[in-house]
């Protein structure tokens, strides 16, 4: 039964949660490489639990918003530029991904308000198992939100 929704934290290392609606609970909180975390969506998809992926889409952002408007010399400018070059094809794969598999997806822009610790993931959540930056961002994005029934894929500014 398609009851589990997923997170994706695009990126080098690619966060993924886990969430069931239902229980209410995270069910894992994990990260790796694209390859990696594709073939465990590919999974879920395959056997029957996954209901909706829900991406973090920061293509609509500026770059200036990514990164506080920060100033930066030439070198680190081209790198950063490269960085998010990357990110925004992560972005482009994983919903092609979504798209190629009939896997329902929403694609949402970053949450505000800073970055979850361990111990704010384990407070709101109640998940105490180990993580990393990567995952927590992945729990943030799908933490109690529940699949439609009618689901289809779109860009909502919230999942």
């Amino acid at each position: 039964m398609r009851t589990q929704v997923m997170g994706i934290d695009p990126g080098d290392t690619t966060g993924l949660a886990l969430y069931s609606p239902e229980a209410h609970v995270l069910v894992e909180v994990t990260s790796g490489t694209f390859w990696a975390m594709a073939e465990r969506v590919r999974r879920e998809w395959t056997q029957g639990r996954l209901a909706l992926v829900v991406i973090e889409d920061t293509r609509a952002l500026p770059i200036y918003e990514r990164h506080n408007n920060k100033k930066l010399d030439r070198p680190r400018r081209d790198r950063l530029c490269r960085n998010v070059g990357r990110i925004d094809r992560d972005c482009a794969l994983w919903a092609a991904l979504c798209e190629e598999t009939g896997i329902p997806y929403r694609l949402v822009k970053p949450i505000k308000g800073g970055k979850w610790s361990a111990d704010t993931l384990r407070g709101v959540t109640g998940f105490s198992g180990r993580t990393n930056q990567h995952g927590r961002d992945a729990a943030r994005l799908v933490w109690g939100v529940k699949p439609r029934l009618d689901e289809k894929p779109l860009l909502s500014e919230e999942a």
